[in-house]
């Protein structure tokens, strides 16, 4: 599994620096109830000098016609230019101008570019800071401007609009229209609606549903494989891997459902597993489709119905995913997706009474706040956060294979997975070993373009999750450890997207900083240990406790030594699946478990039936 971004508590919604693309159809232009609303563009992230300065221009420059796809308004000239640059309205080509276009014509930026209001990404909060020069690729821009609700695509009537910027070249490949509270509040009302009849379906109703969803899905395997390549980046070889078990997770689902245990009766008692309610399911960016999925059949399969709040940075990925499961001919209501900002649509759901449950994926940040804040209406949670994986290799372990299977688990997904296993606990006295090992099997893991089968590192999903991972390899630098491979800054020839070095520190010790936090990218520490006892307690020693990995030739004694780690799940001598077996962390990785059996019972109460 694997992260997230939440804006949870900025009052300014972020204009998000990752981009990527999918083979989509254009979105139809959102029409507008009146002209003045058109006129006030939603203020995000430019400085209040470029407001006033906009606003002056608005007032004082004459009034015009503009076309859109159901009638003529007359708004200021600022205000068609505007909306012309955010969304695809009639006109042409040349006429529909960047953003970063229409601030160039009403102000002056001190430093030239746009800034991002302050995030929380995996715990931590972020200021503003200069992103990364975007080129606008004018001719392949996409638009987005709609919302899923109640079985159709409607419009958005939410008007901020964020860019989509294509990780591996730094291109405006896309614009999506945000949902607002209003759009939150919508989709809840169709759940809830929907609820009141799907809430009482059959296993067998549920079951053929999931099977429905699995088609419609398995029919655009390879459409949702190029859109986590293009937009997120993902190298193609995971990518085809996350898809094909985003789509398996429908069938596993029913698996579960036919095999999980509905009714339980003892004398005159009763005992049912019923479903909680309207659920709101707020996901990562780092395997978009699979969190979707995963989450959405196991809801699906205990009766709940849904209002999805993916990744704002998942857009395009997400718009895939959803034209393929509207041809599973769904109840009305039972599935809604509204894209936004976590300020604004993650509050809605954490704080609206009328969701019963959530479920997310993120930070350890936005899940002490969900916590928080779902408390005043006893909200159930599931929370998946993050990790600081150790993989233990046993004194007797073959480095000739065991190597690169740790350096396959550290660089999962380009290290943006907190499932990775980013500690790497090694004996003492066979360091060097161990060193020399990692170097000659670097050559494994080239950095590139993701697309290339090759390729087994791609670009992170953001500058902004460029600028944290360089960040760690200064820290680490900076506390002594050494540099093995990788070190700061971009590869050789790949200046530009936000490609960075596959980093290995050794001599690290487990008190620095770059073995106790979440980096989120192909940054390993190696950390030698002498006993047995003291690789467990290493690997114990963390905030977190989601993911393990042992490897040794001694089976036996790898149990063993499993058994004693603190994590909702260890792996021994590879990195494996079963879409049966329970994920969730210990400690601040999380609450609750998902997959199989276990992620049903999570959208499930119990209710007890006792005749006198």
């Amino acid at each position: 599994m694997v992260p997230r971004m939440w804006n949870g508590r900025s009052k300014k919604p972020a204009k998000t620096d990752s981009g990527k693309t999918a083979n989509l159809e254009l979105a139809k232009a959102p029409t507008h109830a009146s002209a003045g609303r058109l006129a006030t563009p939603v203020r995000s992230d430019r400085r209040e000098a470029t407001y006033e300065a906009r606003d002056r221009w608005a007032e004082a420059r004459p009034r015009v016609n503009i076309g859109s796809t159901n009638a003529k308004r007359d708004i200021p000239m600022f205000a068609e230019r505007y909306v012309q640059g955010r969304m695809n309205l009639d006109g042409p080509v040349s006429k529909r101008i960047s953003l970063r276009e229409v601030n160039d014509d009403y102000a002056t930026l001190k430093d030239g570019s746009l800034t991002r209001s302050s995030f929380v990404l995996n715990g931590n909060s972020y200021p503003k800071r200069r992103a990364m020069n975007a080129m606008t690729n004018k001719g392949a821009i996409k638009t987005i401007a709609t919302h899923y609700i109640d079985g159709a695509f409607v419009e958005s009537h939410g008007r901020e609009v964020m860019d989509i910027i294509r990780p591996t070249d730094g291109q405006v490949i896309a614009r999506v229209t945000l949902a607002d509270e209003e759009d939150t509040r919508r989709a809840i009302a169709a759940a809830k609606r929907a609820f009141a009849t799907y809430g009482r379906s059959t296993r067998e109703e549920r079951a053929e549903i999931l099977r429905r969803l699995h088609e419609a899905a398995s029919a655009r395997v390879d459409d949702l494989t190029a859109a986590m390549v293009e937009e997120y980046g993902g190298v193609v070889q995971f990518a085809a891997l996350i898809v094909q078990s985003s789509v398996g997770a429908f069938l596993a689902a029913e698996k579960a459902l036919q095999e999980l245990e509905w009714t339980r009766g003892w004398d005159k008692t009763t005992v049912t597993l019923e479903p909680v309610g309207v659920a709101g399911l707020i996901t990562a960016w780092n395997a978009n489709a699979l969190f979707i999925c995963l989450k959405l059949a196991s809801a699906v399969a205990a009766g709940c119905t849904v209002v999805i709040k993916p990744s704002e940075l998942s857009s395009l990925q997400t718009r895939v995913l959803i034209e393929a499961l509207h041809e599973a001919k769904l109840p009305k209501g039972l599935l809604n997706v509204v894209t936004g900002l976590g300020n604004v649509v993650g509050v809605e759901l954490v704080r609206n009474p009328d969701v019963n449950k959530i479920s997310f994926t993120g930070s350890v940040a936005v899940g002490e706040t969900i916590m928080r804040d779902g408390a005043a209406t006893m909200k159930r949670v599931t929370l998946e956060l993050g990790g600081k994986s150790p993989t233990i290799l046993l004194d007797d372990a073959n480095f000739g294979e065991a190597i690169p299977t740790a350096l396959g688990i550290a660089f999962l997904n380009s290290g943006q997975a907190c499932a990775a296993g980013t500690r790497l606990l090694v004996p003492g006295k066979r360091l060097e070993a161990a060193k020399r090992a990692i170097a000659d099997a670097m050559h494994a893991f080239p950095v590139g373009d993701p697309a290339d089968p090759k390729i087994a590192v791609g670009p992170m999903a953001s500058q902004k999750q460029y600028e944290r991972v360089q960040s760690f390899i200064r820290k680490g630098i900076e506390e002594g450890a050494e540099v093995l491979v990788g070190g700061e800054g971009r590869p050789e020839g790949l200046e530009a997207g936000y490609f960075v070095k596959p980093t290995v520190f050794a001599n690290v010790k487990n008190d620095m900083t770059i073995a106790r936090e979440e980096i989120f990218g192909p940054v390993l520490s190696v950390i030698a240990y002498e006993s047995e006892d003291e690789a467990i307690s290493i690997a114990n020693d963390s905030k977190y406790g989601l993911h393990a990995a042992v490897i040794g030739t001694d089976l036996d004694r790898a149990r063993r030594v499993a058994s004693q780690l603190r994590a909702g799940r260890v792996v021994i001598n590879g990195m494996t699946d079963d879409p049966q077996a329970p994920w969730g962390g210990f400690k601040y990785s999380g609450v609750g478990r998902e997959y199989g059996r276990y992620g049903i019972e999570a959208f499930l109460e119990t209710r007890a039936i006792l005749e006198v």
